[in-house]
């Protein structure tokens, strides 16, 4: 909190460090207005229908993952790859004028 005093200078007010880490607690004590305690939205609903029907989705999930993403990386065939590219001309359609 800033005060100014009538000679032009500023004067500084400090508050003590219990009263800001009360207020601090204060504030986290208190809800959002934004937020809705318990509520879960119609898609988040049917998800959980749906594995709680079907609880092998779940794992079908991971193993339809694993087909594509979790896979080890050779960095030596990358490598290779790489060295081995040419560059593109900016028209790809163009001929050489040889």
């Amino acid at each position: 909190m800033v005060s100014r005093q009538s000679q032009g200078h500023i004067r500084v007010r400090r508050f003590p460090r219990k009263m800001i880490l009360m207020s601090f607690n204060l504030l986290s004590t208190v809800q959002s207005f934004f937020r809705r305690p318990h509520y879960e939205s119609d898609a988040t609903l049917f998800i959980n229908q749906i594995k709680a029907a079907r609880p092998e989705t779940e794992a079908n999930q991971l193993a339809g993952r694993a087909l594509l993403w979790d896979k080890t990386m050779d960095r030596q065939a990358w490598s290779d790859y790489r060295a081995g590219e040419v560059e593109q001309k900016p028209y790809v359609y163009q001929t050489n004028a040889n």
